[in-house]
Order: structure tokens, then sequence, then C-alpha cells
């Protein structure tokens, strides 16, 4: 963009056309104001416009609006690719107190005359682009997320101990950007959100299983990436307790943070030589704001708005200091025209890292010295030509206990790389459990049991740390092509399946393959992670609840509200009729809300399946979808709708050839609303047991 979108902002021009006042001359007519701004979390309040590096952010000498860098770099400032990036905020001034004036974002946000002004102040060839918000994330609970966690350690591959022969592991840094204030010294912070430091948890858990004492092959920690909570207020942030979504801004400011930190500690030593960027958050493609993949952006990054033009370049810093930078892939979003592709940033695996010389520039001297003295045989990027496939972030798919993409699947999304993504939950149970940074002293709660790419980017995370502690001379591409290599083929019919067009660009076409990942293959310890291809064609996919605790769950869900559900439904899924909240274009966690945060469908006789169901939101006009051995989907209609945190018993019985031994995956469909009355799907996949 050359500036901003002018026909987006709805700008007052001038026409030809002309009123006569009685006695003046012909007065141009203004046209009328253009549409308001629909998208909720546009507020107008923050931009971000790129200048000359060089020289300090211009100032408005009317108070009109804030200016600062949007990066601070170590000391001495960033580096002038970073340094370009000027970040502008809204002080509710305004040009013409009293005026009349066109407000595309309704009353409270600012109107042309301010945004004029902001234009004015940069100049008018300055590019500027908006900074919205999009960047997004019991008893039988507590017992039951104990089997989840560790269901899910064994089908990742998980070992325990990691072994110590023939040597300990050199512990690499994982950060999870994310919804969890900044612990960049150590330590998984626990905020208003649990998104972030359940990913952070999943991680730690497969990486460092015994704890600090034992072999451990990553220390995990922390960066606030999403750190707004209010749509109302949009400018409010809570640094303390974290948010639950962001700006394309907020999640470039955190990767550079979480960069300076990590090299801090290499320059004062030893600190953690190599670094695994987490990201389990993403946005989706606006085309209005060219913030994700307008035309030709491939080709030519530059054509990318100011704001994701910044966590693209937060992102080249970071793979300049050798970081692994590893993203979701993106859930499905519904609605009558769903999203398709990879979300953003995992959409820029399409994109090559800069050359080993530019990094030089970007990395600057003193750090450069530091490390060639402090690790000589750690070399931060390949040489020229050395991989086929490296590239600047890498997207992760997720899959079920079956290999199978987690339901509903996003449409054309399906990279190379997949791993476990359903039901899991993770939380520091330890002595010191207490302790954890920001939980205020007190024992921290399980959190809710989550499904989503945003799990499975943690069990990449995870997997590719302990393989780089055990080798750390490896580059980050060299450690992406070792755990992909060991990795399980997944197939259809005896076919490999390969990845979705799109999401794998310059590798060759067996570099394509889907394959999911595995811990215990990857550093080749003994597994028992399961056969995944023949798992393809079991009816159930997951382990089966212990008997203990299968009984609490009937106990527990003997008084709950009992609710039928009729088969076949010939109506149309609540989720093909309306998107989720993820739909928007904001930056949110991946998956941002937990819809059934502690559901199990048991398999209770033959011709019973029964949803034992806590959900997390009110929903309305819901189905049971059913996906039998061949694939093809069904549905059951509930007669009734439910309350968050009312626990329902859902039964499906023998009807119109309805057989539950037939139930190979189920998920729940349903509507809720948004705080502003939206009409919003809700949907989850459930985890099976019974026969």
């Amino acid at each position: 963009m050359s500036n901003f979108a002018i026909s987006r902002l709805g700008m007052t021009v001038i026409t030809a056309a002309c009123v006569l006042a009685p006695g003046f001359a012909c007065i141009p007519e203004p046209e009328p104001c253009g549409p308001a701004e629909d998208d909720p979390g546009c507020t107008g309040y923050r931009w971000i416009a790129i200048l000359d590096p060089n020289s300090p952010c211009p100032t408005d000498a009317q108070g009109i609006w804030t200016a600062g860098k949007l990066f601070k770099g170590p000391v001495g400032g960033p580096p002038p690719s970073l340094a370009r990036y000027c970040l502008y905020e809204w002080t509710s001034l305004r040009v013409n107190p009293g005026g009349t004036q066109c407000l595309p974002y309704g009353a409270n946000g600012p109107g042309d005359d301010e945004i004029n002004r902001l234009q004015a102040v940069i100049g008018p060839n300055a590019e500027l682009g908006e900074d919205c918000i999009d960047t997004v994330p019991l008893a039988f609970e507590d017992d039951a997320a104990a089997w989840a966690r560790k269901s899910l350690f064994v089908r990742a591959g998980g070992v325990e101990p990691l072994p110590s022969m023939p040597t300990n592991p050199l512990a690499a840094r994982i950060v999870a950007a994310d919804t969890s204030p900044d612990a960049l010294d150590g330590g998984i912070a626990v905020g208003k959100s649990r998104h972030g430091d359940t990913v952070a948890h999943i991680a730690r858990d497969l990486a460092c299983p015994g704890g600090e004492m034992q072999p451990c092959a990553a220390h995990v920690t922390t960066a606030l990436g999403l750190p707004r909570f209010d749509l109302a207020n949009p400018l409010s942030t809570d640094l303390v307790q974290g948010g639950f979504f962001g700006t394309e801004g907020d999640l470039a400011q955190s990767i550079e943070r979480l960069v300076l930190a990590w090299r801090d500690e290499i320059i004062k030593g030893p600190g953690d030589p190599r670094l695994i960027v987490n990201l389990s958050v993403g946005w989706e493609n606006d085309v209005e704001r060219d913030n994700c993949a307008p035309p030709n952006w491939a080709t030519n990054p530059e054509v990318l708005s100011p704001p994701a033009r910044a966590v693209l370049d937060s992102m080249r810093y970071a793979t300049c200091h050798g970081a692994l930078i590893l993203a979701a892939a993106g859930n499905d979003t519904g609605g009558v025209e769903p999203n398709t592709g990879l979300v953003c940033p995992a959409r820029w695996e399409e994109l090559a890292p800069l050359t080993r010389k530019q990094c030089e520039e970007w990395v600057g001297g003193e750090f450069a010295g530091v490390w060639n003295e402090r690790w000589p045989n750690l070399p931060r990027r390949p040489l020229p030509g050395q991989l086929a496939y490296d590239r600047i972030v890498y997207a992760v798919g997720g899959v079920d206990q079956g290999d199978e993409p987690l339901v509903p699947t996003r449409p054309l999304a399906r990279p190379r790389i997949a791993a476990l993504g359903v039901f899991a939950a993770a939380w520091d149970d330890s002595a010191n459990g207490a302790v954890t940074p920001n939980a205020n002293g007190q024992p921290v709660d399980v959190p809710p049991f989550l499904t989503g790419t945003s799990i499975s980017t943690a069990v990449a995370s995870a997997v590719a740390a302990s393989v780089w502690a055990y080798d750390p001379t490896r580059t980050a591409p060299e450690v992406l092509e070792a755990i992909y290599q060991s990795g399980v083929a997944l197939q259809h019919n005896g076919v490999n399946i390969t990845a979705d067009t799109g999401t794998c660009i310059g590798a060759s076409a067996a570099a394509c393959n889907v394959r999911r990942l595995s811990l215990c293959k990857a550093i080749g310890a003994p597994c028992g992670d399961a056969a995944p291809v023949g798992a393809q064609n079991q009816v159930l996919q997951n382990p089966a609840l212990p008997m203990q605790l299968d009984a609490t769950l009937v106990a527990e869900y003997a008084s709950a509200t009992a609710l039928t559900a009729s088969f076949p439904d010939n109506l149309p899924i609540p989720h093909a009729r309306s998107a989720t909240a993820a739909a928007s274009p904001w930056t949110f966690p991946q998956p941002n809300w937990p819809t059934c945060p502690a559901c199990v469908a048991k398999i209770a006789s033959p011709n019973e399946l029964v949803l034992f169901a806590k959900p997390g939101v009110n929903m309305s006009d819901l189905s049971l979808v059913i996906v039998d051995p061949q694939g093809v989907v069904h549905s059951a209609r509930v007669a009734g709708a439910v309350q968050r945190n009312g626990p329902v018993r859902i039964t499906v019985t023998s009807q119109n050839g309805f057989a539950a031994t037939n139930v190979r995956r189920v998920w729940l469909s349903g509507t809720s609303s948004s705080q502003t009355g939206t009409t919003l799907s809700v949907v989850e996949q459930i985890p099976m047991t019974g026969l």
C-alpha cells in the first residue's frame, strides 16, 4: 500500500457538484460519509507507519496522536529494518472539537479529521496501516485432566526420562508468545486466559518430563503476545495478567522482546544457545487490509500492510539469531463461505529467510562476536544452498489419536508437518506450583481442555527442542528436516497424503508428504506411541477411560440435565451456517475458546451413544456431528439448549439406522451469541470412549 486505504475509511472528498446559497458563490457539496468500519477489532486507535529508520518518529504538535518506535532494540537501538516502524495511538482529542466530520469508527473513535491529521504528521507519501485487534487464542475434570495429559504424552511419543547417554542434552529455549504474561527470566506465567500457559506446559511436559533435575531438553518460558482484553477499550492492555487477543503490532513486539531477552542472556553468559518461538496464534486474511496474503505477497512481501510487515520483520530478526519458528496452521471457522488456507503467520511458510550476509547486519557485531567466541561450533544459519527447504516459519497442522485431521477440518490448510492436537491439558502440579510466576501465591487450577492446532504446535516445539538439545550443532532448518523425516508418513488407503496446495512451496514432491511428529522416533528412543496407520481403520481413536474414572463420570452426571438427539438430522449443521469468532481477522489463539472443555462421548452399548458435557459457552441450535469409519458425515439434532457450566447428558439411541459402534469421531456444533448479539457458531471435537 502506498498509504492507508482511503476507501476503507470513508474519507470525505469534494465533488464537482455544488449548491448555491443566496448571495454566495457555488459551494462544493461533500459526498456522504462512507460505510462505518464493520470489524469490531478495527477501532482506529492504533496505527503503524513505515518511516525513516534513522530519524525519530514525527510527533503531533497538537497532541492528537502519541508517537514512538514500535521496536525498542538492544542497547544502541534496533537494526534499520526494525527501526523504520513507528507506532501511533489516538489520545481521544479532536482536531475540531464540536465540528462536523465523518466518523467511520463511530462516535467514540477517531474521525476523518483525526486520520487526515495523522497522515499529515507522518507525510502524505508515508505508508500507514491500522493495527487492528486480530491476533487471537470439576471432580471428573480434575481426574480426567490427568488421564488426558498422560494420553497426549504417550501418543506424542513422550520419553520419560529423556536419555542421558551418550551425553546429557544441552537445553534449548522454547518461548510461547501467547496470552500469558512475560516470564522471560524463567518459568511459565498464568494469565486471564489459560491458553498461553497450557500451550507452554504441554511443550514442557514433553521436553522436560522429569523436571529440571532430570535430563531436560528445553527451558520453557512465556512472552505476552496477546495483551488486550476489552474491545470497548482497545488501547487497554494488562501486562500483569495477560489478555485474550491482540494486534499484529503486539505480536511483533513480543517476538522482538523475547529475542532481546534471550540474546541478553547469551551476551551475559551462558544462556540457552538454541531458541524456538512457539506461535499458537493466528489471524485471518483481510483483503481490505493487506494483512496476510495480498496479491503477489510471496514474491514481494513489501505489499503487506505495515502491521503485518512488522510481524514478518520481527520473525526475520528471530531467524537471523538462529531461531526456529513454528506456527499454528489454524482451525476451521465455519460459515456459508468458510475461510480457507493457512492463517497468518503460518501462511508465510512460503517465504525464505534472509541470507547469512543480511542476517549479520540485523544481528549486529557485538552479539555476533560473543556468539562466535562462546559457541564457535554452533552456526546460527546454514550455508547458502545447504538445505532445500529453509523457511521463515513452519506451519503445524493437527491430527487426532487416529492420525486424522481435527474435525471440523479447515479447508486447504493441511501442511506437511502434523502433530497431535486433541483433548489436551497441562499445568504446574509440582510442589512449587503456588509460586508459579503470576499465580499470586495460589495453587494453579486445572485449565480447560483444549483441542486445536495450538496444541499441535506446542507438541512440535517440544519434539524440535528434544532433537536440538542432543545435537545443538544443527541449524534450525536442519532440526526441522530431522523431525520431519523421522515422523510417521500418513496414508489413506495405502497412499501417502500430500500437503495442501499453497502450504508446501519450494520443496520436492516427496518432501510435501504429510508426516506426524513423534518425539521418541525423533530422538531414536524406544516408542510406545501406537501404530498410527493401522489406527486409521479403528473405530475408537482415544485410549479408554480407566474403570474408576468411567465410574466417576457416570456418577457425577447422573443428575445432569438429560437431552436426546434425533438421528439423522436433515438440517444443515450449525457450523455450516454461522462462522466462529475466529473468522474475524483478529489475532486469536488457535483455538480461541474451549467450547466443551471437559466433554466425553461414550459408546454405552452397541446402539447408544452418550455425550457427557459441561459446556464452556451457552449453546442453542445444537447438533452432534458423527463421522463413520468410511468418513461419511451424519448429524443428530439435540432437543434443547445448554448453558455454560451446566452439566448435561445427551443420548443418541437406536433409530433410523443409527449404530453406536459405527461412530468413529464426534464433534459438537451449535450456535452462541457474542457480546454484541452477533450469532456465532461454536464447535469442538469430542474424545470418545466405550466399547
